[in-house]
């Protein structure tokens, strides 16, 4: 360990403590330790126990293990009651809890740099986490929540299986930042198809491996980023001849290719390439884990046995090299309770270890028997590390007597730090003022009195209207605060990393009270963000909604230029919205099944409830309506039509500039919305770009539906040029003037959704099918009512 990391960790302090004393918080006890700033940074050989009561083992259903390179070793176990914990895999130490709805049915751990990404898949949908800060990044749509997801090893991506609205198996990648696009089997008698793993190149291409359950072999895809995976060659593997329990790939250090290794019944097999035949197999019975460790010219692989035994082989120079007599296959003699996972991990010295997850939620850190040349291991970091002056933290001053300190915290950690994705570090006691002077709950104490003024504020009371929960608003404070002086102690030292921040932060706030040391703030820089604050703005963030802003705090921010764009939308309109902001990661659930079938469920209307039920005693109902444990009768119905997939061709010429466009858009809008819920992602191409169709998968790429314009002649027959090339019917959304003037004719590839002016209703009714016309200002079950003859016609 350098001189310079004593240093750098006191600065860290410093910040942490500086912002927790904004708020009151940070007294009590000293300075907490180093290893006290979240997970241990350093592994070392041992054992440990995760810090788990009896009850919560029972409730676990999944976990996983990794480990950040140079960073903590961390454990992911998902339960029955949806929540996702996060451990330190050094102390056992419990770090984070996320909260899910629903079961957890999977947990997978992918490491990129310095980031822990958790893939978690429950019955209410799939998400990708930031392990280290508990922060949720993004909403996977249309995953099988009950296929496992792989990890792509070399890269922060994960591989997710989907039905496609043909019920066809498709193999999506996402990652952090999004869905980078999807794999597809060319054969019509496929399967399922699992994904297993995958390995990401440094020249942009990505292998992914999966299993064709219909025929029990594995197959690979080749894609390169530049196409977003779309058009991939595929390859079977003819390494593995039969099916494949156990999988695991890694690229090859120094961009020298890749190996995969797959687990059977009775051995494991490797393989050096998508098209090469097997490498070297071992005798090896019911693995149940594998993991790879890529050095400089030589290559581990450690498999974990169902009866504790761990193996380590070693590849290098082409062959699997198994000399007993130079340890390079080693079995150890003892064996631990059961092995589920396992993960390669670096000692403060740089020697490779095997961290093991077992049955009983212990885990193993065993160091190799044998040592690698020091010239195979890759240092932790070649850049040389800068000495850092910390100044002292400036001790606190208490409040003014007549001024009361709120009791209660509103501003997450992880919030405040992801507003740094801005350049905006406010004091946390600004942050927790404007959380709370735009929530719709009294405002009893602010930490800086001053800002009461804002309480009646008409920009305020338009944010209050929003009725966002805690966590969203925290995206308030990005517009509200961005016109502020910077604050120096309120600014973490350069070079820190996120997942440091928030556990010094966590630290230091829990650290007990003290004396208020509110940092001085400028009040004329908040009140003109205020002012700012019109019903364009209110139309941006209805149209970005809560979940998202939860998600990433900054975005408000960063796209507040783009509120100038928004239509003028009445409160019908922004009501219609507001519905359907969800970012649509899970279709929603119905209890309606199809003609034939009866039975129970777990979910459905109190009035549905079994006559059993209602005989419980009040506390035990309670409970199980708690846990949703209780039954109600299902109801033989219609099932309910699945809608079918358009892309959507905007109207954005002048024509349907003011009302018009308000409608078209919203309509378009909702439409988005409700593809989403099933797991579909539609195209957009609006007449400013025409010869270009964009991917709707984010709620974020909304803004493509609301702010784009053009004062050109509308080229219309380029758009739906472009909407026939994606193979998907096109969805025109226009007023009802510019078809007939075209002689555009409706059909199932063609459909038609028309509006008009108060005072151009048109002179008859259409009755043509694929055609649906809808006034100015349609009730909500109007425009419901168009829009699903249009998806399901």
């Amino acid at each position: 360990m350098t001189s310079a990391m004593p240093a750098e960790d006191r600065a860290l302090r410093a910040w942490a403590l500086a912002q927790a004393r904004s708020v009151g918080r940070g007294g009590g006890a000293a300075e907490p330790a180093v290893a006290a700033h979240g997970p241990s940074q350093e592994v070392t050989p041992g054992s440990t126990a995760l810090n788990m009561e009896l009850s919560e083992t029972e409730d676990v259903t999944c976990m996983d293990i990794c480990a950040v390179p140079g960073g903590p070793l961390l454990v992911a176990t998902g339960t029955r009651t949806g929540l996702v914990r996060i451990w330190d895999g050094q102390t056992g130490r419990l770090l984070r809890t996320m909260p899910e709805r629903g079961v957890v049915r999977f947990v997978t751990w992918n490491t990129h740099g310095e980031r822990a990404l958790l893939a978690v898949q429950s019955d209410s949908g799939t998400a990708i986490w930031d392990g280290l800060t508990a922060a949720l990044l993004v909403r996977v749509h249309g995953a099988t929540v009950r296929v496992p997801a792989a990890r792509v090893r070399g890269a922060g991506r994960f591989l997710f299986n989907r039905l496609d609205s043909r019920a066809h198996s498709v193999i999506d990648v996402w990652g952090p930042d999004g869905r980078y696009g999807e794999l597809r089997w060319g054969r019509r008698d496929a399967g399922l198809l699992q994904p297993d793993c995958g390995v990401f190149l440094p020249r942009g291409r990505t292998i992914a491996f999966f299993t064709d359950n219909s025929r029990g072999r594995m197959f690979a895809f080749i894609a390169d980023d530049a196409d977003g995976g779309r058009s991939a060659t595929h390859h079977e593997i003819p390494a593995f001849p039969s099916r494949i329990s156990v999988p695991a790939a890694t690229p090859v250090f120094g961009d020298k290719g890749f190996l995969v290794a797959g687990a059977t019944e009775s051995e494991v097999t490797l393989s050096d390439g998508v098209l090469a035949g097997p490498l070297a197999s071992l005798k090896l019975a019911d693995v149940r884990a594998l993991d790879w460790l890529a050095l400089p010219g030589l290559t581990l692989l450690a498999a974990g046995l169902g009866d504790g035994r761990l193996t380590v082989m070693t590849v290098g120079g082409g062959r699997l090299l198994h000399r007993r007599d130079d340890s390079e296959t080693l079995e150890y003699s003892h064996t631990h309770s059961g092995i589920t996972r396992l993960t390669w991990c670096m000692t403060p010295d740089r020697e490779p270890m095997v961290a093991v997850l077992c049955s009983d939620f212990t885990v193993w850190r065993e160091q190799l028997p044998f040592v690698v040349p020091r010239n195979r291991i890759p240092p932790a970091d070649p850049r040389p590390q800068k000495e850092t002056t910390v100044p002292e933290a400036s001790p606190a001053s208490p409040p003014p007597p007549d001024a009361p300190r709120p009791t209660t915290l509103r501003v997450d950690p992880a919030g405040l730090v992801a507003l740094g994705k801005a350049d905006l570090w406010p004091p946390l006691s600004l942050a927790e003022d404007l959380v709370a002077l735009t929530g719709r709950a009294a405002t009893d104490a602010l930490h800086d009195p001053r800002f009461g003024v804002l309480a009646d504020h008409p920009g305020m009371a338009r944010l209050k209207d929003l009725a966002w929960p805690d966590r969203s608003r925290v995206g308030f404070v990005g517009l509200l605060a961005a016109g502020t002086e910077r604050i120096a102690e309120c600014e973490p030292p350069p070079g820190s990393r996120d997942a440091d921040r928030v556990a010094a932060l966590r630290d230091a706030l829990a650290a007990g009270l003290c004396a208020s040391n509110v940092p001085a703030v400028s009040l004329p820089p908040v009140v003109a963000a205020a002012d700012t604050v019109t019903d364009r703005m209110i139309s941006l963030l209805t149209v970005l909604g809560p979940e998202t802003v939860e998600a990433d705090p900054s975005l408000p921010l960063l796209l507040a230029r783009s509120a100038a764009d928004m239509p003028q939308l009445d409160s019908r309109q922004l009501r219609l919205l507001a519905t359907q902001a969800s970012d649509g990661s899970a279709r929603t659930r119905t209890t309606a099944h199809a003609p034939g079938t009866s039975g129970t469920s777990n979910r459905g209307a109190l009035t549905h409830l079994l006559p059993t039920q209602l005989a419980l005693p009040r506390p035990l109902l309670l409970l199980k309506h708690s846990r949703h444990e209780l039954l109600y009768r299902l109801h033989v119905t219609e099932a309910e039509p699945l809608p079918g997939e358009v892309t959507l061709v905007l109207d954005t010429s002048p024509p349907t500039f003011g009302p018009v466009e308000g409608l078209l858009r919203a309509a378009a809008h909702v439409i988005t919305a409700e593809l989403w819920r099933y797991g579909r992602h539609p195209h957009l191409v609006t007449l400013d770009q025409p010869s270009q169709s964009m991917p709707i998968a984010r709620p974020a790429d909304l803004l493509a539906l609301w702010t784009t314009r053009t004062l050109d002649v509308p080229d219309v027959a380029c758009a739906l040029k472009t909407a026939a090339f994606t193979g998907i019917p096109a969805l025109l959304l226009t007023h009802h003037r510019l078809p007939r003037q075209l002689g555009l004719t409706p059909g199932p590839q063609l459909r038609l959704l028309t509006t008009h002016l108060a005072d151009d209703a048109p002179a008859g009714r259409s009755a043509l099918p694929f055609h649906q016309h809808v006034p100015p200002s349609p009730q909500p079950a109007q425009l419901w009512n168009a829009i699903s003859a249009l998806l399901t016609g």
